[in-house]
């Protein structure tokens, strides 16, 4: 019964809203814009190197370090300076930036929409997160965290990595449509930071960083979040009658802690994060306007992980780690009854990883990963009186071996191919491939033609959860992807970079929530085929005065088997940052807007498109004190986003619509020491 997003479909519509949003973003830009002889301090601070374009090295895509143009994908790559630039809070924030990408949220969790997909009963099971190469998805649920649930401050965040398009034959499992792959600083200055927001919230961190002794390098940062939330009112609910206002019930409090410390080779880090959500949707038919109704989410995991050159041309990588994901949710009932929801998972894993660059004309990888999924419980019960009405405990084993080849042709060519096996316990197994031919037109432009198959298997969730309303379906398969894409990625300047990438991908055996009309119980089943056909187009531009600009739009029709447009599947996204150092002085301005295309909800409505506008301002102040200060939803816009089949509440009133927040506030305070 964990709350998800059941999200809709969406209908053509016209891109003039988007371009007055840009327009309006680029306006308010040019009105910050600086004048001649700004600090030298700030151009370095905002500037990066040129080779940052399209020479730019990544190792996420092929699971070792490469040049962007000689990687098989078309990857975005996602700063520190980004960061600090645009004053995001959460991952998702972080994500709605990015090309293609479109995170929805319903007052509990936030969800990904990738390439026009966001499915119905998807816990962001189709995007692959890692932290530093690590698997955070869960055992139970095989979700992404994204929001405030996310178990890292994005403080901590050296980059990040997001690499579209089917991921299997290098990572397995769930890189379905995309791996994002989160990469954290190696040092850290001590530094002390306060903050306070709209809705009642106060934040404070802590980092800590120092090279030891024996020349090892530590980092530690601890960081508290209590948000009281604004009330949130329901038009809709207004509409049916009754009350329509959740008072005091959209909270948000979590708790971080971070270590890392490195020594030569070897490193090792721990992370542990809770959140603990207030649920003011009355979800699951839960009393509305009624305290007590939240989710707690808690992630732990340490990594050890080490590598090395054992000799020339060789490399090898090796990695252990432990992880634990804890859910707990509480619903509130008449008479009033509470109802515990909860999962539990546990899990050990390793990769063995040798890369050999000594043969000519090539570069081979090998690889192994293991994972023990020890532990996967799923329970549900009612407090007062006790009553049980689910106790389900499994465990699973996976072994996956993949072998990759980038393969230089001749000149300006290359070819990258990939092959992986993976096997699950009881006796499950799925072989996928990647194909990448990549021809280099001049010194800086690169085009790429890529083939890719993905899966993902069923989760313990959706086989096996077997109350309220639900039942299992135990023999319920893997759905799988195959991905086409033509990708031209330019720098045709010194300091401008384009991208323009085309692709369609076709999914089988669709892992789909559907009802049994003959006892009127909802499970999931493997019941459909999709399809989709997408252009993405990225400008990306650096200043020799620190300015920064991303812009990205994405057209994309993404349907069933039958042709209808898929659910919660916007045409169009436009996006657009900006930043620059302003006032002729050490401010540094970030400027961005967002359009979002209209989608159909789950009763078949049409929900206008919308666009946002936000704004952030950070400057240093002297004595290491640096004042931030972000304002979201610059023009107050009412949006909202699709509501699921579980958005109804004890009076049986449908949420159709979630809505979201109005213009709000941060300001920032920090200090390094």
């Amino acid at each position: 019964m964990k709350m998800f997003n059941l999200a809709p479909a969406s209908a053509p519509t016209g891109v003039s809203r988007a371009v007055s949003g840009v327009a309006a973003s680029l306006c308010a830009s040019l009105a910050l814009a600086p004048a001649p002889g700004l600090a030298s301090d700030v151009r370095d601070l905002a500037r990066l190197p040129l080779e940052t374009l399209l020479d730019l090295e990544v190792s996420s895509a092929s699971r070792y370090t490469q040049k962007t143009s000689e990687a098989p994908a078309a990857v975005t790559v996602i700063t520190a300076e980004d960061i600090r630039h645009y004053g995001w809070r959460t991952l998702a924030d972080l994500l709605r930036s990015v090309r293609g990408l479109y995170p929805n949220y319903d007052r509990n969790y936030s969800y990904l929409g990738t390439r026009g997909f966001a499915r119905a009963g998807d816990y962001n099971t189709r995007v692959l997160l890692l932290v530093d190469g690590y698997r955070l998805n869960d055992s139970v649920y095989d979700q992404a965290p994204l929001g405030s649930e996310f178990p890292l401050d994005l403080d901590l965040i050296e980059r990040v990595e997001y690499v579209p398009g089917p991921g299997s034959a290098v990572y397995g499992n769930s890189a379905f449509f995309g791996v994002i792959n989160v990469i954290t600083k190696n040092t850290l200055a001590s530094s002390l930071s306060l903050e306070a927001a709209s809705g009642q919230t106060r934040s404070g961190r802590a980092g800590y960083g120092a090279r030891l002794a024996n020349d090892a390098q530590l980092l530690l940062h601890v960081a508290l979040s209590d948000s009281a939330g604004e009330d949130v009112a329901f038009p809709e609910f207004a509409a049916l009658g009754g009350a329509s206002v959740a008072h005091d019930l959209d909270h948000d409090n979590y708790r971080r802690f971070f270590a890392k410390l490195a020594h030569g080779p070897l490193t090792w880090q721990l992370g542990y994060g809770r959140r603990d959500k207030g649920i003011p949707t009355a979800s699951f038919e839960q009393l509305f306007d009624a305290a007590g109704s939240q989710t707690i989410d808690t992630h732990l995991y340490t990594q050890l992980s080490y590598q090395g050159s054992p000799a020339p041309d060789w490399t090898f990588n090796g990695s252990l780690n432990y992880g634990r994901y804890d859910y707990d949710g509480t619903y509130l009932y008449t008479p009033p009854t509470l109802n515990r929801d909860r999962g539990r998972g546990a899990w050990w894993g390793g990769n063995l990883q040798l890369l050999h660059s000594g043969l000519a004309h090539h570069k081979v990888l090998l690889g192994l990963d293991y994972r023990d999924d020890m532990h996967i419980a799923q329970s549900n019960y009612d407090d007062v009186p006790y009553t049980l009405y689910l106790d389900d405990r499994r465990d699973r084993r996976s072994l996956g071996l993949y072998l990759q080849d980038e393969w230089t042709l001749t000149e300006g060519w290359l070819l990258n191919a990939g092959l992986r096996l993976d096997r699950f316990t009881p006796g499950e197994s799925r072989l996928n491939p990647r194909l990448g031919l990549i021809h280099m037109l001049s010194p800086s432009t690169s085009a790429k033609l890529l083939y890719g198959t993905a899966y993902r298997m069923a989760n313990a969730y959706e086989r096996y959860y077997n109350a309220f309303g639900n039942k299992a379906n135990p023999s319920l398969g893997a759905e799988s992807i195959t991905t086409w894409e033509a990708v031209l990625e330019s720098t045709p300047r010194e300091g401008l970079r384009l991208l323009a990438s085309a692709y369609h991908y076709e999914i089988r055996n669709l892992i789909s929530q559907t009802r049994d009309p003959s006892d009127g119980l909802l499970y999931f089943a493997n019941l459909e085929r999709a399809h989709a056909n997408g252009l993405e187009l990225e400008l990306e531009r650096h200043w020799d005065d620190g300015a920064r600009l991303r812009a990205s739009y994405a057209l994309q029709r993404a349907m069933d088997g039958s042709g209808a447009m898929l659910s919660n599947s916007p045409r169009h996204l436009l996006k657009f940052n900006y930043s620059h150092p302003v006032f002729a002085g050490p401010w540094q301005a970030g400027i961005e807007a967002q359009y979002t295309g209209a989608r159909k909800t789950l009763a078949g409505n049409r929900l206008a498109d919308y666009g946002l506008v936000n704004l952030s301002l950070r400057r240093p102040l002297g004595h290491n004190l640096e004042v931030s200060a972000s304002i979201y939803n610059l023009f107050d816009h009412d949006y909202a986003d699709p509501a699921s089949a579980e958005h109804k509440d004890s009076l049986f009133r449908s949420l159709d619509t979630i809505p979201q927040d109005g213009r709000s506030l941060r300001l920032a305070l920090s200090w390094l020491f």
